[in-house]
């Protein structure tokens, strides 16, 4: 509620008068400090986390492509240009369609929908 002044200005004064809490104000303020400041610090370490699960990512990509270049390669072209032996092409074989790469690359993509709801 407020009361008009006297003075015929068309300017208002707060009714009934406020109370001084500028101990309260000034701890409320600490308080929204130090919540941004943790804000901040959490914030940061994500932004970390999220820079090097991107870089693996980056590299697990580029290597799962490098593996499937080479073994359509030794499908596709002469015998006498293959640089693998038959048990090496068969470890690749082995390692691009175990579990492992598709779990990291699981993984990874789920860091970054989870990375990017928050």
């Amino acid at each position: 509620m407020t009361q008009p002044n006297t003075d015929g200005d068309a300017s208002s004064i707060p009714w009934p008068p406020q109370e001084d809490n500028t101990e309260q104000t000034g701890v409320k303020a600490v308080r929204e400090l130090e919540t941004h400041q943790e804000s901040r610090r959490t914030e940061s370490l994500r932004n970390h986390w999220y820079f090097w699960v991107s870089v693996g990512l980056g590299l697990l990509c580029l290597l799962v492509a490098l593996t499937v270049t080479t073994i359509a390669w030794h499908y596709l072209v002469a015998e006498n240009w293959h640089w693998l032996t038959q048990s090496q092409l068969h470890s690749l074989r082995t390692l691009l369609f175990s579990g492992a790469i598709t779990g990291a690359l699981g993984f990874g993509s789920s860091y970054i929908r989870n990375r990017i709801k928050s």
